[in-house]
Protein backbone atom coordinates (compact mmCIF):
# COMPACT_ATOMS: atom_id res chain seq x y z
CA UNK A 1 0.00 0.00 0.00
CA UNK A 2 1.17 2.91 -0.96
CA UNK A 3 2.07 6.34 1.83
CA UNK A 4 -0.63 8.62 1.61
CA UNK A 5 0.18 12.01 2.62
CA UNK A 6 -2.47 13.47 4.93
CA UNK A 7 -4.20 16.37 4.09
CA UNK A 8 -2.16 19.76 6.43
CA UNK A 9 -3.88 21.60 8.35
CA UNK A 10 -2.87 25.43 8.43
CA UNK A 11 -0.57 26.73 10.66
CA UNK A 12 -2.27 28.20 13.57
CA UNK A 13 -1.89 32.46 13.58
CA UNK A 14 -2.07 34.40 16.68
CA UNK A 15 -3.42 37.75 16.14
CA UNK A 16 -2.90 40.11 19.42
CA UNK A 17 -6.09 42.04 19.84
CA UNK A 18 -5.99 45.23 21.64
CA UNK A 19 -8.65 47.26 23.05
CA UNK A 20 -9.70 50.46 21.99
CA UNK A 21 -10.82 52.99 24.35
CA UNK A 22 -14.13 52.69 25.64
CA UNK A 23 -14.44 55.52 27.68
CA UNK A 24 -16.87 57.08 25.37
CA UNK A 25 -19.44 54.07 25.61
CA UNK A 26 -22.27 55.10 27.59
CA UNK A 27 -22.17 53.59 31.08
CA UNK A 28 -25.62 51.28 32.00
CA UNK A 29 -26.48 50.32 35.69
CA UNK A 30 -28.13 46.82 35.53
CA UNK A 31 -29.08 44.90 38.56
CA UNK A 32 -30.97 42.13 37.02
CA UNK A 33 -29.81 39.62 33.76
CA UNK A 34 -31.08 37.19 31.70
CA UNK A 35 -28.84 33.99 30.07
CA UNK A 36 -30.61 32.07 27.26
CA UNK A 37 -28.91 30.23 24.28
CA UNK A 38 -30.31 28.73 21.30
CA UNK A 39 -28.96 28.58 17.38
CA UNK A 40 -25.35 28.11 18.50
CA UNK A 41 -25.00 31.46 20.58
CA UNK A 42 -25.41 32.82 24.17
CA UNK A 43 -27.79 35.42 24.70
CA UNK A 44 -27.89 37.71 27.86
CA UNK A 45 -30.40 40.28 28.87
CA UNK A 46 -29.08 43.22 31.54
CA UNK A 47 -31.78 44.79 33.08
CA UNK A 48 -32.59 47.36 35.52
CA UNK A 49 -35.50 47.31 37.90
CA UNK A 50 -36.32 49.69 40.84
CA UNK A 51 -38.07 48.98 43.79
CA UNK A 52 -41.13 50.86 44.14
CA UNK A 53 -41.89 52.85 47.35
CA UNK A 54 -43.90 50.60 49.41
CA UNK A 55 -45.76 52.21 52.58
CA UNK A 56 -45.99 50.22 56.06
CA UNK A 57 -47.42 46.82 54.61
CA UNK A 58 -48.95 46.59 58.32
CA UNK A 59 -51.63 49.14 57.80
CA UNK A 60 -52.08 49.11 54.04
CA UNK A 61 -51.62 45.43 53.05
CA UNK A 62 -53.06 45.96 49.53
CA UNK A 63 -50.46 48.82 49.03
CA UNK A 64 -48.04 45.78 47.79
CA UNK A 65 -47.56 45.82 43.59
CA UNK A 66 -48.23 42.91 41.82
CA UNK A 67 -45.07 42.93 39.83
CA UNK A 68 -42.10 45.29 39.44
CA UNK A 69 -41.27 46.23 35.79
CA UNK A 70 -37.03 45.46 34.33
CA UNK A 71 -36.19 47.74 31.61
CA UNK A 72 -34.15 46.20 29.77
CA UNK A 73 -30.97 48.18 29.14
CA UNK A 74 -27.86 45.79 26.75
CA UNK A 75 -28.53 42.79 24.98
CA UNK A 76 -25.47 40.95 23.66
CA UNK A 77 -24.89 37.92 21.59
CA UNK A 78 -21.92 35.81 22.41
CA UNK A 79 -20.15 32.85 20.88
CA UNK A 80 -19.97 29.54 22.86
CA UNK A 81 -16.08 29.90 22.51
CA UNK A 82 -16.34 33.73 24.23
CA UNK A 83 -19.25 32.96 27.01
CA UNK A 84 -16.53 29.89 27.93
CA UNK A 85 -13.40 32.87 28.50
CA UNK A 86 -16.05 34.93 30.28
CA UNK A 87 -17.48 32.52 32.78
CA UNK A 88 -13.85 32.02 33.62
CA UNK A 89 -12.80 35.55 33.73
CA UNK A 90 -16.26 35.95 36.15
CA UNK A 91 -15.07 33.42 38.71
CA UNK A 92 -12.11 34.53 38.74
CA UNK A 93 -12.54 37.74 39.67
CA UNK A 94 -15.78 37.08 41.78
CA UNK A 95 -12.92 34.94 43.88
CA UNK A 96 -10.74 37.92 44.11
CA UNK A 97 -13.57 40.10 45.10
CA UNK A 98 -14.37 37.75 48.10
CA UNK A 99 -10.46 37.62 49.13
CA UNK A 100 -10.64 41.45 48.98
CA UNK A 101 -13.67 41.59 51.29
CA UNK A 102 -12.14 39.00 53.30
CA UNK A 103 -8.61 40.70 53.71
CA UNK A 104 -10.82 43.88 54.24
CA UNK A 105 -12.59 43.08 57.19
CA UNK A 106 -9.25 40.95 58.27
CA UNK A 107 -7.11 43.69 60.00
CA UNK A 108 -3.57 41.79 59.17
CA UNK A 109 -4.82 41.38 55.57
CA UNK A 110 -2.93 43.22 52.04
CA UNK A 111 -5.67 44.56 49.73
CA UNK A 112 -5.70 42.35 46.33
CA UNK A 113 -4.96 45.10 42.90
CA UNK A 114 -7.75 44.45 40.72
CA UNK A 115 -7.12 42.05 37.75
CA UNK A 116 -8.03 42.69 33.77
CA UNK A 117 -10.45 39.88 32.85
Amino acid sequence: MADQESPKEPAGIQVQLRWEDGSDLDVQCANQVIVSHGNGEFYIVFGQAFSPHIPDLSKRPDDVPDHISVKPVARLVICPEAMLKIMAALGDNTARFLQAKQQKHDPGGDEVAPKEA
